[in-house]
């Protein structure tokens, strides 16, 4: 696979800290704030805009208690983001509600002193003389470098360990189980916690399991499992089973809503952004205890059945010194793996491991390697004559340390006709109508699907608007999947729309005319032939990657 190199020297030094926590899961921001509470300065990197993506991303806003937990047992993340619902059990299951989650976690996050760094994700590791001395993180001003002593991988996806050259268990593509979840206003009396379902539907077991959401008995979310494809898949494949599922969910929405006499008034109100199952296997290689851990050093933890967890902390250990994994990636026991998923669980898991390494400090933290990180270096380079820009520092006029740049090569994946930056209200129909054109074309978007401000960002209207041209396709098309929604249709000086349904019918016309979709992006560098924009560089969830093309349409919305 051919490749492309950054060429700077130097980057800006972000932060110096103790412990960078790379990923805002339960597990990490509990993992954080335990060890600021022990006096450790902390940097928490999250790729998205918000916490918790265990109930946030997943949309999972429940907390489920069985009569074997002791509520006094559980961590004070999980206490706080309960009260700060202040809702009652429901059958067993506390409803939460979603915003009140995200903002009860950035409170405790920013109260106890941590640094909270958004839309970000790392691109490469920083190494003197065979020791780790921090992270390099790409966002929308470039990259800068985090210096730190410890990282916690506390993404989905193991990306650090990925970039510290980690071997994976499972390489081949299969099937796993992954579920999703819509969310329902309006529903009519439902007696049931279970519904069945068509064969055709595509739905595990034919079975919905529905739970009662934070807006009392019509608000109702529908959780149900898909076999969807899992293993070794490029970011490309990844979001296209994003697609699929959308498409599914539909199908599956429009089943409710026009065959199910309780929905017959409800109103479809959202649906997952992300799926909640395996994204990553474990480590293959064995266990290599650097940090000298005793077998007897535990973390621990408390199933909802009330089983006592207890797994050896060297487990949790990353390929290198100075890494560990607060996720799936950690060599522990089979259930294990699946329950680090579980939000109570992992909430759990951050506090121990974060205990571990703040009483082991000298052992735990990054210490000269016996042989040098295998990163991924393989491969021709690209043409010369093709260079990387970025943005210099994050903040202009502001004064940065600098620290040497690693020597960071970037796979090329694709080359296309035309690369479209941002998949919002422009960039989606930018990258409809040049495929309608047969022009081959490649969007990329730092959300979960298309439609920026007017799905995503929560703006159902725009403020006047004339039926005409363009804008009128896109009317219909939305109008289309509010028909089949059950939903009215957009009409009135003002129009309205329902989010749920745009961005849908967005996806689905994307997905017909041929665009070839990355999500969960962000854009990180220009490639540049003299004075000539040739491509982009792409921060994603299992690493950097390059793109050519030969149009390159800035529709990032503030010019990234």
């Amino acid at each position: 696979m051919m490749q492309i190199n950054f060429n700077r020297e130097f980057l800006p030094v972000l932060d110096k800290c103790d412990v960078v926590v790379i990923g805002g899961s339960f597990g990490g921001v509990s993992a954080a704030l335990a060890l600021a509470r022990a006096g450790r300065k902390v940097t928490l990197v999250e790729p998205r805009t918000y916490l918790g993506r265990e109930i946030t991303a997943t949309l999972r806003p429940w907390i489920i208690l069985s009569d074997k937990v002791n509520p006094t047992g559980l961590t004070d993340v999980i206490k706080e983001c309960i009260n700060s619902s202040g809702a009652s059990a429901v059958a067993g299951e506390i409803p939460l509600h979603m915003n009140a989650v995200k903002t009860c976690l950035e409170d405790l996050v920013l109260t106890a002193g941590i640094k909270l760094i958004y839309a970000s994700l790392p691109v490469d590791l920083c190494f003197a003389q065979d020791t780790l001395q921090g992270v390099v993180i790409g966002n929308k001003s470039g990259r800068q470098v985090i210096l730190c002593k410890v990282l916690i991988d506390a993404t989905e996806t193991a990306l650090v360990a990925r970039l510290a050259g980690a071997k994976f268990g499972v390489a081949q593509k299969g099937q796993a189980l992954f579920r999703y979840t819509l969310e329902f206003g309006k529903v009519g009396t439902l007696d049931e916690t279970v519904l069945s379902v068509p064969d055709r539907l595509g739905i595990v077991n034919d079975v919905l399991m529905l739970h009662q959401g934070y807006g009392g008995r019509g608000n109702v979310l529908v959780e149900f499992e898909y076999s969807l494809p899992f293993g070794d898949m490029s970011d490309f494949e990844l979001t296209q089973r994003d697609a699929l599922v959308q498409q599914r969910t539909t199908d599956l929405a429009a089943y409710l809503l026009t065959e199910v006499p309780a929905f017959d008034q409800a109103l479809l109100a959202g649906g997952s952004y992300e799926l909640y199952g395996p994204h990553t296997p474990q480590l293959a290689d064995p266990v290599s205890n650097w940090a000298h851990l005793p077998e007897s050093v535990m973390v621990n933890a408390i199933a909802t059945d009330g089983t006592e967890l207890k797994t050896p902390a060297v487990s949790f250990s990353g390929p290198i010194p100075g890494i560990w994994l607060l996720n799936e990636a950690a060599r522990v026991a089979e259930p294990m793996q699946a329950l680090i998923r579980d939000p109570l669980i992992s909430s759990q898991l951050g506090v121990s491991l974060a205990d571990v390494i703040n009483q082991q400090w000298g052992n735990v933290s990054a210490h000269p390697m016996k042989q040098a990180a295998e990163h991924n270096r393989t491969g021709q380079t690209q043409s010369a004559s093709l260079q990387i820009k970025e943005a210099q520092q994050p903040q202009r006029g502001r004064a940065y340390d600098l620290h040497p740049a690693p020597d960071t090569s970037i796979p090329i994946i694709c080359t296309a006709d035309t690369i479209i930056v941002g998949g919002g209200t422009s960039g989606a129909v930018a990258a409809i109508v040049a495929a309608q054109q047969g022009i081959q074309t490649v969007l990329v978007e730092m959300n979960p699907g298309l439609g920026g401000t007017g799905t995503y960002g929560g703006i159902h209207s725009y403020w006047f608007v004339r039926h005409m041209g363009f804008e009128a396709r896109i009317i219909d098309l939305v109008n289309q999947m509010q028909k089949r929604l059950r939903h009215g249709k957009i009409k009135g000086p003002i129009p309205e729309w329902n989010i749920e349904a745009k961005a849908r019918a967005l996806m689905q016309e994307a997905q017909t005319t041929g665009v070839k979709m990355l999500f969960n992006s962000l854009v990180i560098g220009t490639i540049v032939e003299g004075n000539v924009v040739r491509g982009v560089v792409v921060a994603t969830r299992t690493g950097p990657v390059a793109l050519l093309g030969k149009v390159i349409i800035d529709a990032s919305g503030d010019g990234d």
